[in-house]
């Protein structure tokens, strides 16, 4: 089996799930209204590939697709036994490929159905509050820092909360200098989210020749 064969694979099970191909069919993106599910499929060296799959959230001031939340330390989907292979990948020619591939996908769909949910604000702001991610790893003083769950302690009229994230960042995140004016008023943070969606879902539609309606309400 090689990258190819293996696209055709990994493509027509996140089409089944709602997903659409961009660049040649390794990236995919699951419209879910304010974030985007973004997955990726990678060669590595032609001896195997890696799979990840994570949340972009389309107020980010960042308009590169990038993982902005994953649901575990990695956004890589792997099987524990590949991070003996060289780089950790998944190997082509491995006797157990069929059932890694199968694992892979089980374990996509599972964290599929989690970033799903995540359209529901309130669980959205418990996973970014107990997040363990590789983004709080990489910084341990997240909870200080995090735009993201500033943005859902707002709508969840937790203010106060929110307000000490946004003074922290606003003069280094473009997100939240728009939004410090406005976090305590539900009306007006709903409608400069929409307009800060809308940009990134324009520039996104326009990079990548798709189609991304612009939105009226989440």
């Amino acid at each position: 089996m090689n990258f190819n064969s293996i696209k055709k694979i990994f493509a027509s099970a996140l089409k089944s799930k709602g997903f659409i191909p961009l660049s040649g069919s390794k990236l995919f993106i699951c419209d879910r209204n304010f974030y985007l599910i973004f997955a990726e499929l990678q060669d590595c060296h032609s001896i195997g590939f890696f799979f990840s799959i994570g949340i972009k959230f389309l107020w980010s001031d960042c308009t590169i697709l990038s993982y902005d939340y994953t649901e575990g330390s990695d956004s890589r989907v792997y099987i524990p036994k590949n991070y003996n292979s060289p780089f950790g990948a998944t190997l082509y020619d491995s006797e157990t490929l069929d059932d890694d591939i199968d694992l892979i996908l089980k374990e996509t769909d599972r964290r599929i159905a989690i970033y799903n949910e995540l359209s529901d604000i309130l669980i959205l702001e418990n996973k970014l509050k107990t997040r363990h991610d590789f983004v709080a790893i990489a910084s341990p003083d997240i909870k200080s820092r995090d735009v993201n769950h500033a943005i859902t302690l707002s709508l969840l009229n937790h203010g106060d909360e929110a307000l000490i994230i946004f003074e922290n960042m606003a003069s280094v995140n473009k997100t939240a200098h728009e939004l410090i004016n406005v976090y305590n008023d539900e009306f007006e943070l709903r409608k400069r989210l929409i307009e800060l969606i809308n940009q990134s879902r324009n520039v996104l539609a326009k990079r990548y020749k798709i189609s991304l309606e612009n939105i009226n309400t989440f």
